[in-house]
């Protein structure tokens, strides 16, 4: 009888934007075992991957740590991840709580994060910056499904959807139509507008029917083959929740309305900053 393994993904602290940092491995009858998620982890039969599968191929299951969690690549059949099938090639996010499983092996990436020292905390904080890992403020869309799982999409008061050149956010699908659906402001949420797309826009797996759909947080996009999921759709008080604009050409300010957010770059500048004030003070005597 093939012994069934569980191995847990352990991530870091920030609950918002996690870092898997290890593959924790337990063994039926053993102890559990740490492994570092250094790069890309593969999981197969062969001696070059981290985690031996017996009767598995080489690769068969590759892990790479994102700042929203672990991506999950399938490179032989049969795997499944966040309960779906996840069919050869296929790439998947897994957020906390969720797990992938292959040949009687469960890949989970837990819920609830031991706390962190200072020392590891400044340490997982520059590890995400160089990741290109800075957070994101404000609303955005989480591919959780697709080639691009993990990245995420800043929205503004309106974007559209697609893999053309004149989409504001480019889908890297074939399935996907060069104009394919539209996410428009809506006071304090947003919603979702087919373009008239060859294979429709569908909305918790429902397809839309036409006109404006409105969007809650947590509600999954599906853009051909592209699975997307609405994040911090609601500002908080005292904040527009959009990502900040250039201004038009001839535009001018007249001081006036509330400061300019912080953009991303500076954001990310001060993120590694503060880390570093962190390890200094972590090092010191």
């Amino acid at each position: 009888m093939q012994v069934r393994r569980r191995f847990l993904l352990a991530r870091g602290v920030d609950p918002a934007h996690p870092m898997a940092e290890a593959i924790v491995v337990h063994r039926e009858g053993g102890a559990p075992e740490r492994l570092p998620l250094l790069g890309v982890v593969g999981v197969g039969g062969s001696p070059r991957d981290a985690l031996r599968l017996g009767g598995a191929p080489e690769g068969a299951l590759l892990f790479r740590a994102v700042p929203a969690g672990v991506v999950v690549e399938a490179r032989a059949g049969g795997a499944r991840a966040a309960g779906r099938p996840l069919a050869e090639g296929g790439r998947r996010l897994l957020r906390p709580g969720e797990a992938a499983e292959y040949l009687g092996h469960v890949f989970e990436l837990p819920a609830d994060p031991a706390p962190e020292g200072t020392r590891a905390l400044a340490g997982r904080i520059l590890r995400e910056a160089a990741a290109g890992g800075t957070p994101l403020p404000g609303p955005h869309l989480l591919v959780i499904e697709g080639l691009e799982a993990g990245r995420r999409i800043p929205l503004g008061e309106v974007e559209t959807l697609g893999r053309g050149r004149s989409a504001s956010a480019r889908i890297a699908d074939p399935l996907a139509s060069r104009l394919h659906a539209r996410i428009r402001r809506c006071g304090q949420g947003y919603s979702l507008e087919d373009l008239g797309s060859k294979n429709g826009s569908r909305v918790n797996g429902a397809l839309l029917a036409g006109g404006a759909f409105p969007l809650r947080d947590g509600d999954e996009i599906a853009v051909g083959s592209v699975c997307l999921v609405l994040c911090h759709s609601h500002p908080t008080p005292g904040d527009t929740g959009t990502p900040p604009r250039a201004p038009s050409a001839g535009g001018s300010s007249t001081g006036k309305g509330p400061p300019a957010r912080v953009t991303l770059g500076a954001a990310g500048a001060l993120l590694l900053a503060s880390a570093l004030a962190l390890g200094l003070a972590a090092l010191g005597p």
